[in-house]
């Protein structure tokens, strides 16, 4: 099944969510990963505008409450992701 196209708001959260490769757990520890997850959202934020409601992260995957005012949420989820 083909992925839907993305919707580009500047009105609403996004709920973006991540996983590891095969499901694996991270290879760091969870409070390392958290302190490079919490920089790069930082950097996002100040180079992209965006406004992060809520973080969540679990031994394989996060969960993030996202608002992309210049309505560029793919361009800012590769950054983050890549």
């Amino acid at each position: 099944m083909p992925r839907k196209p993305t919707i580009r708001t500047n009105e609403h959260y996004y709920h973006v969510t991540a996983r590891s490769n095969n499901k694996e757990n991270f290879l760091l520890m969870l409070d390392l990963v958290w302190e490079i997850l919490l920089g790069e959202l930082s950097r996002l934020q100040k180079d992209h505008k965006v406004e992060i409601a809520a973080l969540v992260l679990m031994n394989n995957h996060f969960h993030l409450l996202i608002l992309s005012p210049e309505e560029n949420i793919d361009r800012v989820m590769y950054l983050l992701i890549s």
